[in-house]
């Protein structure tokens, strides 16, 4: 039996929103979408199943307040976490469910 690798997508991913310009755009995405479906690609990916992330997986890597902090800043519309990190309403819950 051939093995298949693992691929996740959600629509939610689409509203991870970096504003016009940034290189991790939700176009990216869609053309990834449509150039596995267009090179009939699918059938070699195996669908992994929707769950997201628990706060105590999380916790494996961050300490609660930083991701407190996170949830706190998308849910007030922050656009930027740090330098180099674009956040928007949508942030939180996008990575929660790709962790």
């Amino acid at each position: 039996m051939k093995s298949k690798t693992g691929f996740f997508t959600h629509d939610l991913f689409l509203e991870h929103d970096t504003g016009a310009g940034h290189p991790e755009t939700s176009r990216r995405l869609v053309a990834i979408r449509e150039m596995l479906a267009k090179q009939n690609f699918t059938g070699s990916l195996q669908d992994l199943d929707e769950r997201t992330a628990s706060q105590e997986e999380i916790a494996l890597n961050h300490n609660r307040q930083y991701v407190d902090s996170v949830r706190e800043r998308c849910a007030a519309g922050t656009r930027h976490l740090d330098a180099d990190t674009v956040i928007s309403a949508k942030s939180f819950d996008a990575a929660t469910l790709a962790a």
